[in-house]
Parts: structure tokens; sequence; C-alpha cells
């Protein structure tokens, strides 16, 4: 089995289109070989990064809707349009992942953001990126290793 880079989704080694998204998975850019593991893991990932987006806006509009935290608010939209575009690129080409979320630094500039200029709602999204998103990344390094290395050669 192959994973669609274009979608995610798990296509047949002899298919040529994704049944999912119709993306060409025979290109050799389309379609990385993963073990169920990998896959597994990688998928994970994606649906904890997609909800730290769907949190990020949610957050981001009750701000800007509070007027208090009009700052905060947009920054924390820009975040979540960040995370929605990380999650697709690391389903197209799994590589850097473990280096992504190794550093503390985006998280505390978030919490310091959120703390300064948006009130303290806009810390869940930093709490729920610390303890269910980094924390997974840090568990997983081992895999995230090995698709790179899959990726690279």
């Amino acid at each position: 089995m192959k994973t669609c880079r274009n979608c995610g989704s798990m296509v047949e080694d002899n298919s040529e289109i994704c049944k999912v998204c119709g993306a060409n998975v025979q290109l050799s850019e389309s379609a990385v070989e993963m073990d169920e593991t990998e896959r597994s893991v990688l998928n994970e990932l994606v649906k904890r990064i997609n909800l730290e987006s769907n949190i990020w806006i949610i957050i981001g509009i009750l701000q800007i809707l509070s007027l208090f935290g009009i700052i905060a608010g947009i920054y924390n939209i820009y975040t979540c349009v960040k995370d929605k575009k990380y999650a697709k690129e690391i389903i197209q080409k799994p590589v850097g992942i473990y280096n992504n979320f190794e550093s503390l630094s985006d998280c505390i500039i978030n919490l310091v953001i959120n703390f300064i200029f948006g009130s303290m709602i806009g810390i869940i999204g930093s709490i729920y990126h610390l303890m269910a998103i980094r924390e997974y990344v840090i568990k997983n390094k081992a895999v995230f290793d090995s698709l790179e290395k899959k990726n690279l050669s």
C-alpha cells in the first residue's frame, strides 16, 4: 500500500489514481511508501494539527468579537491558516517533522502574544500544542526519522 501525497489516503500498489482525490499516484512525487505504523502515526499527527487549527480559529474569532483581543485574534487566525497548510505539506513530504516541533519558541511566542494581547482563552491553544502535538511528535521521534530517511533517499 502507498499513501497519496495529495490527501494522505491509502492507495493500492497497482493503482494509478487516488480514489479519494484523483491525484496521479504513479508519479514518483505523488506517493510515498509507508509501513502501517508510519501511516498511522503521520495520520494521527495530521488529525491533531487540524484540530489545533480549529481551536485557533475559534479562539481567534472569540478574541476579535470581544474587541479586547483583536491583535491576538488576528495572530491566532494566522496560526490556524499556517497549521492547515503545514498539515497538507507533511502529507505530501513528511520531512523535518521532529525538528519543527522540537523547539519551544513558537509555543512561547503564542503564549506571550495571547497572555499580553488576548486574554487567557488564547493560552488554551498553546497548551493543546504542547500536550497533544509536541509531546506526540517527541514520543514518535523514531517513526518521523524513518519517514524522513525514506523521503530524502
